[in-house]
């Protein structure tokens, strides 16, 4: 579990540290209930439109923000790195 935790917190601290808006996290913030959480899923432009319209099949509110460039770079970074990968896949017993 903590390498897993640390391999997802790597990708967590990569994006976060490189710029995702705070007026974006704030305002995700204020739409959480207690008890909730939310998920940030980074995809790439040509499927935006398809990965919305299947996470609004879970019943769930759906906020779309584009991330800055630098933001972008570093979560890909982190996404390819094969020890966070590993930790990620560990942790959720992804195959």
């Amino acid at each position: 579990g903590l390498r897993g935790g640390s391999g997802s917190g790597a990708v967590y601290g990569a994006t976060v540290d490189h710029g995702i808006d705070d007026k974006f996290l704030k305002r995700v913030g204020t739409k959480l209930e207690r008890n909730h959480s939310a998920v940030l899923v980074m995809v790439s432009d040509d499927i935006a439109e398809d990965a919305v319209a299947y996470l609004k099949t879970f019943d769930t509110e759906v906020i779309v923000s584009d991330l800055n460039e630098e933001a972008a770079k570093a979560a890909e970074k982190a996404a390819e790195n094969e020890a966070v990968a590993q930790a990620v896949k560990a942790q959720y017993q992804i195959e």
